[in-house]
C-alpha cells in the first residue's frame, strides 16, 4: 500500500486491502481528487448495472409518454 501511497502522491489514504488482481465485482482502488486533496478509495470494480425492470432508463426519443413531452422540442432542433 506505502508504493500506491507514494506513487500517486496520495493525501488521504485508506485501510483496504490491496487486491491481488482486479476483476469485475471485487473491490478495486481508485484515485480521485476531492477538495483540492488525492483521495485513495476501495471500490466495486466493474460497469455499472445493466438496467432492470426496477431500475428502466427511458430516453426522450423513445415511444411513449415522455417522448410526447419533449416532441416539440425535438422538433426544433
Amino acid at each position: 500500500m506505502d508504493e500506491i501511497i507514494q506513487h500517486f502522491g496520495i493525501d488521504v489514504p485508506t485501510h483496504a486491502a490491496v487486491p491481488t488482481e482486479t476483476v469485475e465485482g471485487i473491490q478495486g482502488l481508485i484515485v480521485f481528487r476531492k477538495d483540492g486533496l488525492r483521495v485513495l478509495k476501495s471500490i466495486p470494480w466493474g460497469p455499472p448495472p445493466q438496467p432492470t425492470a426496477h431500475n428502466h432508463v427511458s430516453t426522450v426519443r423513445g415511444s411513449g409518454v415522455i417522448a410526447g413531452h419533449f416532441r416539440g422540442s425535438l422538433k426544433r432542433r
